[in-house]
């Protein structure tokens, strides 16, 4: 039975699995904190103990798949650009040293790449010619995968919309969960702060604390712990102004940003992943609402918009996917 061993590194967690090959399935599941501030060192460690641990015994593995952050040049196995969230990480030879370390072949694809490999081959968009794949968390990731192949452009950072320039900033600065929790937060903090001063002047300025004059004890700090994704969903469902606008908002910049993609590559289907997963009911319509009005109606009625389905498995299955892929071109398949 082939075996393979399959690494998918984010800036929090490295999750890793071992794969039969023939049927993709995972025999075994796991996974450690990245550590991030070690660095690309640091990860190459943790990778090869994860490794280690699937081949100590003498048990067999057929090869090594790797998904990672960062911008990765698939032809020589390495990273070539990455954020400043896990430092020293550009220039991270992981094909060379993982195979000269272990014997084992190995391939390294960038997450999302994987990600959206993961759900044209097998998920989502499975059977579809051109499937461009979003991930939208803490930042905004893309893929775009033609007839099975991911499309990697001339210099293997094809599709890197996060930095692309809307609305005078980045897409991900713009449009990412992250922005959303924090622009929530912010007005909330000041909320509470125009409260407290309201209620400070309703007291004529005799508060003993903020109990007596009926004010808001939260700490600065706890307002954006307060303020989580799941917090901000649920007021919005019970109508909160500030939530359901910030969400509006960011609904509408992914519809926007989405269709300039589209009017380049027209694809038939736009699959949705990352942690706008947790809150796909309440998103969807609105995101596909922002969609069409921003795409001509010759273009959105061709454009279907779906939700991911390999949830957190997606970047292993497309490690392995692309390993299958890259080891055929490099025998000459």
């Amino acid at each position: 039975m082939d075996r393979f061993i399959t690494i998918d590194i984010g800036g929090t967690d490295i999750k890793y699995g071992l794969m039969e090959g023939k049927t993709a399935r995972f025999l075994e599941k796991g996974k450690r904190p990245t550590e991030a501030w070690l660095g690309g060192t640091g990860i190459v460690e943790k990778v090869l103990e994860i490794i280690s641990s699937f081949t100590s015994g003498g048990e067999k593995a057929d090869g090594v798949c790797i998904s990672s952050a960062g911008m990765v040049d698939t032809g020589r196995g390495r990273i070539f650009y990455s954020g400043p969230n896990i430092p020293d990480y550009a220039g991270t030879e992981f094909k060379t040293i993982i195979e000269e370390k272990t014997g084992l072949p190995c391939e390294i694809e960038n997450d999302v790449n994987c990600a959206g490999l993961s759900e044209a081959v097998l998920g989502a968009a499975r059977g579809r010619d051109s499937v461009l794949c979003l991930t939208v968390g803490t930042g905004i990731g893309g893929c775009f995968v033609w007839k099975g192949d991911v499309y990697h452009g001339h210099s293997g950072s094809g599709c890197e919309i996060g930095y692309m320039n809307l609305e005078g900033g980045q897409f991900e600065r713009l449009g990412a969960m992250s922005v959303l929790l924090r622009r929530i937060a912010e007005q909330k903090l000041q909320e509470k702060t125009d409260r407290d001063t309201a209620n400070e002047d309703t007291a004529g300025g005799d508060k003993a604390d903020g109990h007596a004059a009926g004010g808001d004890t939260t700490a600065p700090d706890d307002v954006s712990r307060i303020w989580t994704g799941q917090h901000i969903f649920e007021a919005a469902r019970e109508g909160d102004p500030i939530c359901v606008s910030e969400i509006d908002r960011m609904c509408d910049i992914l519809g926007k940003g989405i269709a300039n993609i589209c009017y380049v590559l027209n694809p038939e289907v736009v699959v949705l992943g990352g942690g706008v997963m947790a809150q796909k009911e309440y998103l969807y319509p609105r995101i596909r609402s922002a969609l069409d009005r921003y795409l001509i109606p010759s273009i959105a009625q061709e454009t279907e918009l779906t939700m991911a389905r390999q949830g957190n498995d997606a970047g292993m299955i497309g490690a392995y996917l692309h390993f299958q892929k890259m080891q055929r071109k490099r025998q000459g398949r």
